[in-house]
């Protein structure tokens, strides 16, 4: 007896600069600003916050690292915006170890909102991807 289809869902993941992300899963694992939930096909429509964290599509074939953001659930559609996302396999972890040296000492001799946010979301991408 031949297995039936999964069924799958839209996942696209949008940044100011475009489409970063699209195309059809099965299961996908957001970084929500209350903890990390999953979304299958067919789940309820919802709207969540994110916070810094890894996208995980599928059992982890493929990883995103999103910043904050908003999630868009719907039954058939999932659409992450965010300020900022990369797929983690074209991190240079020795790059980001080097801008955020440079940020944290920027910060040093003045701090700012969106010196603090940067800081913020490079730590927790070497956090993760350093696992």
């Amino acid at each position: 007896m031949a297995e039936a289809p999964q069924k799958k869902f839209l996942l696209e993941i949008l940044i100011p600069t475009g489409e970063l992300f699209s195309g059809q899963v099965t299961l996908v694992t957001i970084p929500g600003s209350e903890g990390y939930f999953g979304v299958l096909p067919g789940h309820a429509p919802m709207i969540a916050s994110l916070k810094p964290g890894l996208v995980t599509i599928g059992q982890g074939e493929q990883l995103y690292f999103v910043s904050f953001g908003v999630a868009e659930v719907l039954p058939d559609t999932v659409t992450l915006f965010a300020d900022y996302a990369v797929d983690t396999k074209s991190v240079d972890l020795r790059q980001s170890r080097a801008q955020l040296e440079e940020l944290t000492v920027k910060a040093k001799s003045g701090s700012t909102d969106e010196l603090d946010r940067d800081i913020l979301i490079l730590t927790t991408l070497l956090e993760l991807l350093e696992e």
